[in-house]
């Protein structure tokens, strides 16, 4: 297996409510319904909760204002960061490792 599909492959393994935590979120409010998180919306206002993380599929939704994705993008939209810094969050985070070669790495494999 090669870097790129390992660090998807144990970001996937990740429960959410692992994810939630490490971005200060408490998930103590939501509801969970057959193995669901409900929760009000991260990213528009409304009332009653319609955003729902899959932990099956490693997935959410917001059926009120149709954001979905994966766990990437979810901390990509809530931080506002890019792809890269996103990725370094799970490494940090979780121990994730990067889909890239350091340039540590690449120096060391240049030299052989």
């Amino acid at each position: 297996m090669n870097s790129r599909n390992k660090f998807y492959f144990l970001v996937f393994k990740i429960e959410w409510v692992e994810i939630l935590h490490k971005m200060g979120i408490s998930t103590g409010k939501f509801e969970r319904r057959s193995g669901l998180l409900f929760s009000r919306c991260f990213f528009h206002s409304e009332k009653t909760p319609s955003f729902v993380f899959f932990q099956k599929t490693g997935t959410f939704k917001c059926f009120g204002c149709g954001e979905q994705g994966n766990k990437l993008r979810f901390v990509k939209l809530f931080f506002h960061w890019d792809s890269p810094k996103t990725i370094r969050w799970f490494h940090k985070c979780f121990g994730t490792p990067l889909p890239w070669k350091s340039a540590k790495e690449k120096r060391r494999v240049s030299k052989k």
